[in-house]
């Protein structure tokens, strides 16, 4: 055990460097604060103005006119920049064939998994973390709920590494950046409009189904402030069930090479 620690903490490192040492990376988060920028001045606007709120029937409460939308929105941010942040993960290295010279040292498959997953999270927070000048400044125009804000925080940490560990599994499957971050496009729009789908045809089983299985509907609570440990839960095993996959896929690399 202190050993997969000890090598889980030295790639999760390493990778966190990495990440951080792109321009990419730099230049998504700023592309991701700026249109959370537009986004919250739109929202501030509309909550300010007594005829626009009345107008576009926006709730007097600060909390959810604008704090709510703001992260509901952020969401959707989130799940567009996810592949392009986790493309890199195993494709790269699969190109570049130093995934079979990260396979000759001592650490484990789960530990090379978890050490990426550990710093792609990370970098995630990162994004989440340039976004709390939003609450703060909200504080100063107004008395939001913080506890409802701490509610969403959680919410967009723990789908961020659902869509994380989900995004490394299809990096896993090809050496090719573009692929993986298609596949991983293609996976998030069909969670998304699942539910839509089943709605739309009045298929009851597949909206039940979708109610328990994809993302949103767990995100949806943590939105509102309601912490469900069941949807916590939810998360916890949808990460770790990709993550699952990833290190078979690494272990039949490993196999085959």
């Amino acid at each position: 055990m202190k050993s997969f620690l000890r090598h889980t903490r030295l790639i999760a490192w390493r990778e966190f460097r990495l990440l951080l040492g792109t321009p990419m990376f730099w230049v998504l988060t700023g592309v991701f604060f700026l249109a959370a920028a537009l986004v919250y001045i739109s929202l501030i606007i509309g909550f300010s103005d007594p005829t626009l709120r009345e107008e576009n029937n926006i709730k007097a409460d600060v909390t959810i006119a604008v704090i709510h939308d703001l992260f509901y929105i952020l969401h959707f941010f989130l799940m567009v920049q996810v592949p392009m942040l986790t493309m890199r993960a195993f494709a790269e290295e699969r190109r570049q064939n130093s995934l079979a010279l990260l396979q000759t040292t001592p650490a484990s498959e789960w530990a090379i998994v978890a050490g990426k997953f550990i710093a792609n999270a990370g970098a995630m927070l990162v994004y989440l973390g340039v976004t709390l000048v939003f609450p703060l400044m909200t504080e100063y125009l107004s008395d939001p709920q913080w506890p409802v804000i701490g509610s969403c925080y959680v919410a967009l940490a723990l789908a961020s590494c659902g869509y994380v560990a989900l995004g490394m599994f299809f990096s896993s499957l090809t050496d090719s950046q573009v692929i993986a971050a298609v596949l991983t496009y293609v996976a998030l729009f069909v969670m998304l409009i699942f539910a839509g789908v089943a709605d739309a045809f009045g298929i009851e089983g597949l909206l039940r189904l979708s109610e328990h299985l994809t993302l949103m509907a767990h995100v949806k609570g943590f939105l509102e402030g309601n912490v469900a440990l069941v949807d916590a839960a939810y998360f916890v095993v949808f990460s770790f069930v990709f993550l699952f996959f990833a290190v078979r896929q690494i272990e039949s690399l490993r196999w085959r090479s």
